[in-house]
């Protein structure tokens, strides 16, 4: 039910499960697997700087003693922590309705531009996905949906092509190829990948750079009102205070930033010890797994709909009828999550 195989000779060793049970349970169970995952496609974020899924304590490089401390820390694992303290942004109260709606009248505006003819739906879905995430969690507008300009294409469509580059070389060949880390010179497939890698983390670069300005802008903003006023307000010793480059992370997870680049951006966040290296790598990490996963769950969800025409009209009644008495989709049309969840079991895209 196991098969081991070996990439090269003294290289490591590769595990083949064909037992779903057992899959099931290391899928499950395992606390270090996003380490292991994400540390095999390393190469897309940021060549070896480590990401918020693959940063490792003093503890599991200790040798022996290290990783007996280790075992008894379990519930550290790193990668855990770091995604406890980002997940609140991903709530659904924290993503603006309105950005949604913007890119909603976008994606509505390609379709109607095409009128009638063929098109590939996961491309579409895809630039439509890339503009979502870039206006309701990194207050960016990506412009992936709109064709090039005058200045060539948009940073959207760039960070599309340049994922779809680098993720050929780092998470296709790189991890079961380990010797192409060393044939750069002389492969020129991964010669582009290394050069699209460099483009989107300058790209990412620039986005911290440009919150962190919008950040003071706004600080210094708050401060001249603040040497105008009249009056001053005295703060409580539990009261969150005013970082140099914009607010500090409130203790309470609950009440975490209203989006994902306040929570990057902020050195609190990363444990204290984040630098724009590692903020860059955490956020080109974020973008290939965000366009890619929910670009293609969505892709999924439209061609089985259009595929059974039938399904798709009463989901589409059941969303008219919704709207028209004020309610939530969301919450009163179960149809709706039924469609989702057989096109994720039928077309799962971690698979």
């Amino acid at each position: 039910r196991t098969v081991r195989l070996r990439a090269l000779p003294g290289g490591a060793m590769f595990f083949v499960v064909g037992d779903g049970e057992l899959a099931r349970r290391i899928l499950r169970t395992e606390p270090e697997k996003p380490r292991a995952v994400y540390e095999a496609m390393q190469g897309l974020s940021a060549g070896f700087t480590p990401t918020m899924f693959t940063k490792q304590t003093e503890s599991t490089r200790g040798g022996l003693a290290g990783r007996l401390l280790n075992l008894m820390q379990k519930s550290h694992v790193p990668w855990s922590w770091h995604r406890k303290e980002f997940s609140p942004a991903f709530a659904r109260s924290k993503v603006s309705v309105e950005a949604v709606r913007r890119t909603l009248e976008a994606l509505d505006g390609q379709l109607d531009a095409l009128d009638g003819a063929d098109f590939d739906v996961a491309e579409l879905i895809l630039r439509f996905t890339m503009d979502l995430l870039g206006t309701s969690m990194l207050d960016v507008d990506f412009r992936a949906l709109v064709g090039p300009g005058p200045e060539g294409p948009s940073v959207g469509r760039q960070l599309l092509e340049n994922f779809e580059c680098s993720i050929k070389e780092f998470a296709l060949k790189a991890p079961f190829q380990p010797h192409r880390a060393y044939l750069t010179w002389a492969l020129p497939e991964r010669q582009r990948a290394v050069k699209a890698r460099d483009e989107t983390r300058l790209i990412a670069q620039a986005i911290i750079d440009g919150h962190r300005a919008k950040l003071k802008l706004g600080d210094d903003a708050h401060r001249s009102d603040s040497s105008t006023s009249t009056s001053t307000s005295t703060s409580t010793s539990g009261s969150s205070q005013t970082a140099p480059n914009g607010p500090k992370a409130p203790k309470d997870l609950k009440a975490a930033p209203p989006k994902l680049i306040d929570a990057l951006v902020n050195a609190e966040w990363q444990g204290g010890d984040a630098n724009d290296e590692a903020l860059a790598a955490d956020l080109q990490m974020y973008l290939v797994a965000g366009h890619d996963t929910t670009g293609f769950t969505l892709s999924w969800i439209l061609a089985d709909l259009a595929a059974h025409p039938d399904e798709q009209q009463r989901l589409h009644d059941d969303l008219v009828r919704a709207r028209a008495m004020g309610e939530d989709p969301l919450k009163t049309v179960p149809r709706l999550h039924r469609c989702i969840n057989e096109s994720m079991r039928l077309w799962p895209v971690a698979a």
